[in-house]
């Protein structure tokens, strides 16, 4: 779960889950299967959202934060949100090293 937070901590909203977006994503030639860390390995995900309401353009408040339930987790952890982005948030796949977009 990746839900976006106002600045009281509400949730307003879901994110969606996609392979990838225009920030990037998953590349070419990986697939989002389960992977175990090992000490010292790393794992991360793309985040991306639009800085304008995606229905009709008009402006937006950034989100204040996320709620994020780690994968096989049942404990989730506010982090802060140091972006514009306010609307249409999209989480791809938590894959290992820290680009996001997996190793070779």
């Amino acid at each position: 779960m990746w839900p976006p937070l106002d600045s009281g901590g509400n949730q307003i909203a879901q994110a969606t889950r996609t392979t990838k977006g225009y920030l990037g994503g998953l590349a070419a030639g990986h697939s989002a299967e389960q992977a175990f860390l090992s000490k010292g390995e790393s794992a991360a995900a793309i985040v991306e959202a639009l800085a304008f309401n995606a229905s009709d353009g008009s402006a937006c408040t950034a989100y204040a934060g996320l709620l994020v339930t780690p994968p096989n987790e049942t404990h989730s952890i506010k982090l802060a949100w140091d972006n514009d982005g306010c609307s249409d948030l999209q989480i791809h796949p938590v894959v290992l090293g820290t680009t996001g977009q997996g190793t070779s």
